[in-house]
């Protein structure tokens, strides 16, 4: 695979990025809702938008039975959402099968323009030659600069070109110290300093928060 440097080169911008995190509210060891959150950044157009979408599990006519999971495949001692139905050809007897049925919806989306000056500010992070040298590598604590993680929120990067570079996917788990700070990190922190954090069109105290 080409190696692609940030040194000496002309800066390769990107036109669209997007944060994309996730967080699972849990019950008797199965999720019951979760949100998503999406910091989209339209560079093309000069537009940020944050969107957050709820997935939530339907808890009407469940029957929590570890009896039934173990005869499910599962364990005994977990405890897993059920639902009760009626089949005919066990002459109308209930049964017990797990539950998938989920449903989704956007709870909060909002928008601003940028403004040239706002611009101006946010090009420096969006270099995507200085994202390269992290192309397909794992974060893992035992890398230097290694100063924790984020706590039950499953968080990534994305990054697309309109040039010969092709898209680029961080993970964004772990925090590292500034010398080591990830692109990707040192990004959504500008993005939140400068646009998200005393914004109250695109922040709502009961939905958003910061992590």
């Amino acid at each position: 695979m080409k190696k692609y440097t940030a040194s000496n080169d002309v800066p390769v911008y990107f036109s669209k990025i997007e944060f994309h995190d996730s967080y699972w509210m849990f019950q008797n060891g199965m999720p019951v809702w979760g949100d998503e959150k999406i910091i989209f950044l339209d560079l093309a157009n000069q537009e940020l938008s944050v969107q957050v979408i709820r997935t939530g599990q339907d808890l009407s006519n469940r029957v929590y039975s570890t009896e039934a999971g173990w005869r499910l495949g599962y364990s005994n001692e977990e405890v897993k959402h059920l639902i009760e139905m009626r089949v005919g050809k066990n002459g109308i007897q209930h049964v017990q099968a797990q539950a998938e049925d989920a449903s989704s919806k956007v709870i909060f989306s909002k928008g601003i323009k940028l403004t040239n000056e706002q611009m101006k500010g946010l090009l420096p992070y969006c270099n995507a030659l200085d994202f390269e040298p992290f192309r397909n590598r794992e974060m893992s604590m035992d890398d230097p600069g290694y100063r924790g993680y984020r706590d039950e929120v499953t968080m990534w990067f994305r990054g697309i070109t309109d040039s010969y570079i092709p898209k680029i996917e961080l993970p964004m788990d772990y925090l590292y110290d500034e010398k080591h700070i990830w692109p990707s990190e040192r990004l959504y922190q500008y993005i939140w300093e400068n646009f998200l954090r005393d914004n109250k069109k695109l922040s709502s105290a009961e939905i958003y928060r910061k992590i």
